[in-house]
């Protein structure tokens, strides 16, 4: 959904926020193409259990669903690399 360019033009970051992943694509800067996927990487921390939500609780103190779940309000909407390259 929100996308960035590595300084160097060569690459193209997304981040998807349904599935919490970041795409890297490879951008043809002679012919402005933008080439399929070839990396994806996981946002959240290794061992991440998305569907262990049994003690989430919604704001009346009742089972949590949908957005009020606490894993699913920390997806990022925005991406930004910093202006060396680094770090994204």
């Amino acid at each position: 959904r929100h996308m960035c360019f590595h300084p160097n033009g060569k690459w193209v970051y997304g981040i998807n926020e349904l599935d919490n992943t970041v795409d890297v694509y490879e951008f043809g800067t002679k012919d402005g193409v933008l080439s399929r996927s070839v990396q994806k990487i996981s946002t959240l921390p290794d061992g991440y259990n998305n569907r262990d939500h049994g003690n989430a609780k919604n704001a009346a103190g009742g089972p949590a669903s949908g957005p009020n779940r606490p894993e699913q309000t920390s997806a990022a909407a925005d991406i930004r690399i910093t202006p060396d390259g680094r770090f994204l």
